[in-house]
């Protein structure tokens, strides 16, 4: 019974990472995130006869092995890119080098990861282009967060993805009429009550 109380956890763990890190993506696929990235490296590593347990582990965001997080960091498909470089389960040296991929689709999911090295994350908040999703990630401090947001002019539902985002920009958010940027937060804000926010591996 210990056991499966173990497993259970562990499973809605891997599960509300996923949530937070993949919401904006699913929410606004085909508007103003990657269009169909589960489904296109679903659909990529299955003609590439992978195994069906590792593909799902991978597209909801859990431990595949170190092997496989670096197989896949060299895959020719960004959408597969993506999740490894969403995966806060990706060793450190590999998240490092997906840090410089060229694919904007890939950059996505590496800026929000949690597990981002210091140095890494450093040397990406001095990319302007990066900033609106690098806003989205919880390991980045309140000070940071509001100084971009007071410098930089980014749509709010970048900041509405992050667990931490300032109260200062919340009420901000609430105050508007944007339904969608208020659903994202709402819905960031219910999964950091009940489960805190997403912790590097």
């Amino acid at each position: 019974m210990d056991l499966l109380k173990h497993n259970k956890a562990a499973w809605m763990k891997s599960c509300i990472i996923a949530s937070v890190t993949l919401l904006p993506v699913i929410f606004f696929a085909g508007c103003f995130g990657p269009p169909r990235t589960q489904e296109m490296a679903e659909m990529r590593l299955r003609e590439e006869n992978e195994d069906e347990a590792t593909i799902q582990k991978l597209i909801r965001i859990q431990d595949i092995g170190r092997d496989n997080f670096l197989r896949f960091s060299y895959h020719v498909d960004p959408n597969v890119r993506f999740f490894v470089g969403a995966n806060p389960h990706t060793p450190q040296d590999i998240l490092s080098r997906l840090a410089k991929d060229d694919s904007d689709l890939v950059m996505q999911g590496v800026t929000r990861n949690p597990s981002l090295p210091e140095e890494t994350l450093k040397e990406l908040l001095t990319n302007e282009s990066l900033l609106k999703y690098l806003v989205g990630n919880p390991k980045l401090s309140e000070e940071t967060i509001l100084k971009i947001y007071r410098q930089h002019e980014i749509p709010l539902y970048y900041f509405a993805r992050n667990p931490n985002c300032p109260k200062e920009i919340k009420e901000k958010i609430m105050k508007s009429g944007n339904y969608a940027d208020k659903l994202i937060l709402e819905k960031t804000q219910e999964v950091k009550a009940k489960y805190g926010s997403p912790q590097a591996q």
